[in-house]
């Protein structure tokens, strides 16, 4: 068995999973996880009401589930480094949008681009599994996922 030493984490082929680890902390942490803490502070000082500010992560959530096969299909073509920074710009430019937008449909399009954002920076990572693993996931996972019985 090959001994394995804190080199390889830096110079060999491990080095992506500490830095994969890394962006998705940052990922999860700037995009998905603050509305819970921002939602409230924007609605009190736009004077919009809490269920339509909150609603914004709805439209986020629903922009991510209609890019998500176009997101797949780009990550297989560029590769997920292309497509994780344009993700992870994406995501950038919404929260930055989300912090000037005065009026009620520049929010939810600003939470719409960070919907974007999310899925191309977030909802990569099973494309560094090969077809046959994305399979034998969904075939095990699947199933639960849509609240069917497995045979």
């Amino acid at each position: 068995m090959k001994s394995f030493s804190p080199r390889d984490i830096v110079f060999g082929p491990w080095r992506a999973v500490p830095v994969l680890g890394v962006t998705q902390i940052l990922a999860w942490g700037a995009l998905y996880y603050p509305p819970v803490l921002t939602v409230p502070l924007i609605a009190a000082e736009r004077d919009w009401s809490l269920a339509f500010t909150m609603g914004g992560l709805s439209i986020g959530l629903l922009a991510a589930g209609l890019i998500a096969p176009l997101a797949g299909r780009m990550i297989d073509r560029h590769g997920g480094h292309v497509v994780m920074t344009a993700g992870s710009l994406a995501g950038s430019a919404g929260l930055l949008a989300l912090v000037h937008a005065a009026q009620p449909v520049t929010y939810l399009a600003a939470w719409a681009l960070i919907g974007m954002g999310t899925v191309t920076s977030i909802g990569r990572e099973l494309r560094l599994l090969g077809p046959a693993q994305r399979k034998r996931l969904w075939d095990d996972v699947g199933p639960l996922l849509l609240g069917r019985r497995q045979r």
